[in-house]
């Protein structure tokens, strides 16, 4: 199994060195190292060129255009077999590829692993605003168990009982299932990772490798692009609407569109100031459908270009009780 590891990379001298040798560490080799140095105006081509006779590196140099944009560009220039990433700011640990390649290798249906991630905090000030931002302190991220690949797409969408999630620096995936999910959204200036994941999951199968210890270090520190939302306010939204768009596109079950279109709903009600009291109510009836049916009776909600306009038609089919029966029980 030929696996191309591909790195972006803006700004990232004082990082890149330490995640190149982690790479040249491997007890499995890639067949080959691609980095896209987007458009950097410090040291980061010294430091790729000082490796280009330690590993079998590309070099793809590129104005600045984004993280997506620069995986875009070495998933274009890589000719392995599957694809592996990793951020300039964060490294591999020994065993990042072990079990990967064995499954890729010998298991021809799968078409890609995720692991577990682990997390440090280079600075103090990285890490509160990490913690600012939103995000929970965590020294370790996985999916809780394993899951069937079919559930996969619930638990990203957190409509599952199993909790969790995992990193871009922790998967490898076949080459050809791009075809099916196109690559990475250069539209979106944060979480374009987490929205490829989701497509992947809704159209491939995508198995659990190590979920119990490591594979690879996160790096937070102060100019990561997951604490700085300034830089996209409306990165939810966008990444709401743009996924949205591409379900629609494609032959998706629907069971996961129902699950995704109550997710985009809550997150609309949330949006506006007056429903965003009344959002905790909201999202427990929307998420909970055996409820509505055994106290109201099965109704139909009739979603008309609900997500263009933000607007909702609900067509009330039949209600068999009343609030006041409901309270009754």
């Amino acid at each position: 199994m030929k696996i191309s590891v591909i790195i972006p990379a803006y700004n990232a001298s004082e990082t890149l060195g330490e995640a190149l040798i982690s790479v040249e560490q491997q007890h499995v080799q890639p067949f080959e190292v691609v980095v896209v140095n987007d458009g950097s105006t410090d040291d980061t081509a010294d430091v790729i060129q000082s490796f280009m006779d330690r590993l079998p590196l590309v070099c793809v140099d590129q104005e600045n255009a984004g993280l997506g944009a620069a995986r875009n560009a070495g998933m274009h220039a890589a000719k392995g077999d599957a694809w592996a990433f990793l951020d300039a700011d964060d490294y591999y640990l020994l065993n990042r590829f072990r079990k990967d390649s064995l499954i890729l290798k010998n298991q021809l249906e799968i078409d890609g692993v995720y692991n577990a991630l682990g997390i440090t905090y280079y600075t103090q000030k990285g890490k509160d605003m990490f913690l600012n931002a939103g995000y929970k302190y965590q020294e370790f991220l996985t999916i809780e168990r394993v899951v069937d690949p079919k559930e996969l797409p619930l638990v990203l969408l957190k409509a599952h009982k199993v909790k969790g999630e995992f990193s871009v620096d922790c998967i490898t995936v076949r080459r050809s299932v791009f075809e099916k999910t196109g690559n990475f959204n250069t539209d979106l200036m944060l979480n374009e990772d987490t929205h490829l994941w989701l497509r992947l999951s809704l159209k491939c199968k995508i198995v659990a490798g190590n979920i119990t210890e490591a594979v690879a270090i996160r790096g937070v520190h102060d100019n990561n692009t997951m604490v700085h939302k300034e830089k996209q306010p409306n990165a939810n939204e966008l990444w709401f609407k743009s996924l949205n768009t591409w379900i629609n596109k494609n032959d998706i079950k629907n069971t996961y569109k129902a699950v995704f279109k109550k997710k985009y709903l809550s997150f609309i009600f949330k949006q506006k100031p007056l429903a965003k009291a009344f959002s905790p109510f909201l999202c427990y009836f929307f998420m909970n459908p055996k409820y509505i049916a055994e106290y109201y009776g099965f109704f139909d909600l009739s979603f008309f270009d609900l997500f263009g306009r933000n607007k909702v038609t609900f067509t009330l089919i039949s209600v068999k009780n009343k609030f006041l029966q409901i309270n009754e029980s």
